[in-house]
């Protein structure tokens, strides 16, 4: 059995109109688990969420109590009792708890828990219980075992009384024969009256949490009182627990509903921003086509354009070929030129030498 440390023995409490919710799978591992619940505890949601509700167990609780609790849970059936819990810092708080299993196709798929706040005088009870179960005695004490015989055979000795007294006051022989012969009758009729409405009621409080172990933590009382009180409270819980589920889904309901609203909301603020964002996009697109379309004017006047700069240079590379053609000619005709100028002053030298021939003889003359 489990055994959670520290502990403090210091009590919290949480306010009577409060109510602890929290449900299980088959192995007792939380799968839910209210806001009340996680602010008593000391724990996170986080933390509870998957973990096993044991982990809240605190260990003053005896074990024969969890065992109880989960023997009448296998069988369908719904428990309750008084609980010290455990919380995170190793402080306890004490809950009147109603477990209830959870049935899909009438298979136990987990159980749910819903505790208030129990009495003073309850949690006095349950002390008692778990003191004395610690020190190993007895759930139930011997008295609490023969005082409900008692109970029952009670009417049968009281009329036995009566019938005797009627015979000491009748004093006579005759008087005490028939105080002894009515006693027996008359006790038994009046007993098997008793016992035929007590059983009666009794099956009806069968079909509910009358067990005698729990029934030490609610009442005082012992034998078919005890179960009969206990049927009641029993009944009274699980009506509790109903509006407490019914109250609890309601809130889940309304907290969904509250998120659709406001999902909606952002929805149609949404939409609207994205409709001024389509009529952007569409002006957009309009500006966009005409500025595509001034671009593709553009382009053909630049297409034009770099046409007539082709044209103009395919112009200008024949004007260049013309132009070094023409240097060509030129070049070659100032060659030409040379040649000629040499050739004019080769002449010229011998011109010069028949002159200076001519002169020559002409002095010799």
């Amino acid at each position: 059995m489990r055994n959670n440390q520290p502990i403090t023995q210091h009590e919290r409490t949480f306010p009577a109109e409060q109510r602890l919710i929290s449900t299980t799978d088959t192995r007792g591992t939380i799968t839910y688990c209210n806001d009340a619940f996680v602010d008593i505890s000391g724990y996170s949601e986080a933390e509870l969420l998957g973990a096993a509700h044991n982990t809240v167990r605190h260990p003053d609780v005896p074990p024969a109590v969890f065992e109880h609790m989960w023997t009448t849970l296998k069988t369908g059936q719904p428990w309750m009792g008084i609980v010290k819990n455990r919380c995170k810092n190793g402080d306890h708080y004490w809950v009147n708890a109603y477990v209830t299993p959870m049935l899909e196709n009438r298979k136990v798929v987990g159980f749910e828990s819903v505790r208030i706040k129990p009495t003073a005088e309850q949690i006095r009870r349950a002390e008692a219980l778990y003191a004395r179960i610690n020190k190993g005695k007895s759930a139930i004490p011997s008295r609490d075992k023969w005082l409900p015989v008692l109970q029952d055979w009670l009417p049968f000795i009281l009329v036995s009384q009566l019938s005797f007294l009627i015979g000491v006051w009748l004093n006579s022989h005759w008087g005490f024969a028939l105080a002894a012969a009515l006693s027996v009758p008359l006790g038994l009729l009046g007993l098997s009256w008793q016992q035929r409405g007590t059983k009666r009621l009794l099956r009806l409080a069968e079909q509910t949490t009358s067990d005698p172990l729990i029934a030490q933590m609610y009442t005082d009382s012992r034998g078919p009182q005890a179960r009969l009180e206990m049927s009641i409270l029993s009944q009274e819980a699980r009506l509790k627990t109903c509006l407490t589920r019914l109250q609890d889904t309601a809130e889940h309901l309304t907290s969904q509903a509250r998120q659709s609203n406001s999902l909606a909301n952002a929805s149609s603020t949404g939409l609207e921003r994205q409709r001024v964002e389509t009529e952007q996009v569409a002006a957009a697109i309009n500006q966009m086509a005409a500025t595509t379309q001034e671009v593709a004017s553009h382009v053909n006047r630049a297409a034009d354009a770099t046409q007539q700069a082709n044209e103009l240079t395919r112009r200008g590379r024949d004007i260049a070929g013309e132009t070094r053609e023409a240097i060509q000619r030129l070049s070659t005709s100032v060659g030409e030129t040379g040649l000629t100028v040499i050739r004019l002053a080769k002449d010229s030298d011998e011109i010069g030498g028949v002159v200076d021939v001519i002169k020559g003889i002409a002095d010799q003359t």
